[in-house]
């Protein structure tokens, strides 16, 4: 089937003729997931194929499927051929992920500190070198919001990966000397870690990242980059379920434990 002009974003059902099949095999994937008993696992699943094919297509159908048969469930799609590099892929995922969490706050719960982490985090993916002091000012408008009970993993990583502390005074925060160095490693680590802490709280999750092989490079040129892929597929550690399209071209950085 050919079509004159196909929007990714679309999930119009004209547009899914004989794709059916393929929506189906994802949805049924997923909702196992999602209905999976014991304790919090990660699951991911790859739809490869030529430009055009309706990778997007599909993989948003079935989000939106499950998203109508789980309310309670997060579903985060990310445009990794609109971000710049493993950073920018990580602060468009945090965002959409504080986006899912903002209209759950004023109903408590775990909601507001998971959603005050996911500001943070957000932050920290705009810094490169920052001295120690101005990051924790930066910082203090969400410590209100934050809480080490629901986030004690989150807390641990950002303490370990990039020195930082949310139990500071003010007097304390000016004594600061130093600089912090947000690499994008340690980001992720800070992800995983706020991922782990959702689905202690009771909270499941299914993110796509969507052409993939479509990154582009901070320089903004666009092409596969086999490093910057295998880093963003390091992020299926987090236990939810993952959805990646690529190109069949690039379909030699996927791990044998993705179904595909």
């Amino acid at each position: 089937m050919f079509f004159d002009r196909l929007d990714p974003a679309d999930v119009d059902p004209r547009l899914r003729v004989g794709h059916d099949e393929a929506v189906g095999w994802l949805e049924t994937l997923l909702r196992r997931h999602l209905t999976l008993a014991g304790p919090p696992s990660a699951r991911a699943a790859c739809l490869t194929g030529p430009p055009g094919v309706g990778k997007s297509i599909v993989a948003r159908a079935a989000l939106q499927r499950l998203a109508q048969s789980f309310p309670e469930a997060l579903f985060i799609t990310v445009d990794v051929g609109a971000c710049l590099g493993h950073r920018g892929v990580l602060e468009a995922l945090v965002s959409e992920l504080a986006r899912a969490l903002d209209p759950r706050r004023k109903a408590g719960g775990p909601a507001p500190a998971l959603l005050a982490a996911a500001q943070v985090l957000r932050t920290l993916t705009r810094f490169e070198q920052v001295p120690l002091r101005v990051v924790h000012e930066q910082l203090r408008p969400f410590q209100p919001g934050l809480d080490p009970a629901v986030t004690p993993s989150f807390f641990d990583a950002l303490r370990l990966a990039f020195g930082l502390a949310f139990d500071l005074s003010d007097k304390q925060i000016k004594r600061l000397t130093g600089v912090a160095r947000f690499d994008p490693v340690g980001l992720a680590e800070g992800l995983v870690a706020l991922v782990e802490d959702l689905r202690a709280a009771g909270l499941d999750a299914v993110v796509l990242l969507d052409d993939l092989d479509g990154l582009r490079g901070v320089d903004g040129r666009r092409g596969p980059d086999r490093r910057a892929l295998e880093a963003l597929l390091a992020l299926r550690a987090a236990p939810v379920g993952w959805v990646i399209t690529l190109r069949t071209a690039a379909t030699a950085v996927i791990p044998r434990e993705i179904s595909y």
